[in-house]
């Protein structure tokens, strides 16, 4: 599986085109902004998007949602507990988006396929009540949303936030994962659990 990635909108959100260059098959994950930048990116790769795939429901990661999956033609994926942020207008610090409900709702414990791997949604929640690290047992990755970022965590000030659900997905979910799991983070440079584990100071918060 190879990852592209593109930073998008004014917050710099981090959206994913997950493809296989065999089958050039392909997934979007948190197209937040810039549908133009993200469609040129899909076609100079030369793949075919399946899914748009949300992380959770705040606007930089969901943006731009209908102008890609209208686009393409593909369905858009987010966890049931953060459905009703789409289909929703939201006012997030002065920035209006609206943008059309999910198609498809996944809960904890489901399995996509992409190109015969395995995509597990693993809830998180805590930065928001449906926030989901997306994992790919075979490929050693994840997408983190604003779960896990690189040193740090999403914050939890914000509505449905949690620090210690957010702790608790930390510690418990995320920590689950084999050590040398890559980690694709909402915003930011990418990373890895071995890292984490040693410098991120809340997988050991209350420890």
């Amino acid at each position: 599986m190879n990852v592209e990635t593109l930073v998008v909108g004014p917050i710099e959100a981090n959206c994913y085109i997950l493809y296989d260059a065999d089958e050039k098959s392909a997934a979007i994950i948190d197209p937040g902004a810039d549908a133009p930048k993200i469609i040129a990116a899909v076609e100079r790769l030369g793949v075919k998007p399946q899914m748009v795939i949300n992380t959770h429901g705040h606007y930089d990661h969901v943006g731009a949602n209908d102008a890609v999956a209208r686009h393409f033609d593909i369905p858009v994926y987010i966890c049931r507990e953060d459905a009703g942020m789409l289909g929703t207008p939201q006012d997030f610090f002065g920035m209006k988006v609206h943008t059309k409900a999910a198609d498809v709702e996944m809960k904890d414990g489901d399995r996509l396929s992409l190109a015969g791997q395995t995509i597990q949604v693993i809830l998180t929640p805590g930065h928001t009540r449906g926030g989901c690290v997306l994992y790919l047992p075979e490929a050693g990755i994840a997408f983190t949303g604003d779960t896990v970022f690189k040193g740090t965590v999403g914050r939890t000030d914000l509505d449905g936030g949690s620090f210690e659900d957010l702790v608790n997905s930390v510690q418990k979910r995320m920590a689950a994962l084999p050590d040398e799991t890559v980690l694709y983070p909402g915003h930011g440079p990418k990373t890895n659990l071995t890292f984490e584990r040693r410098h991120n100071p809340y997988f050991r918060w209350g420890v």
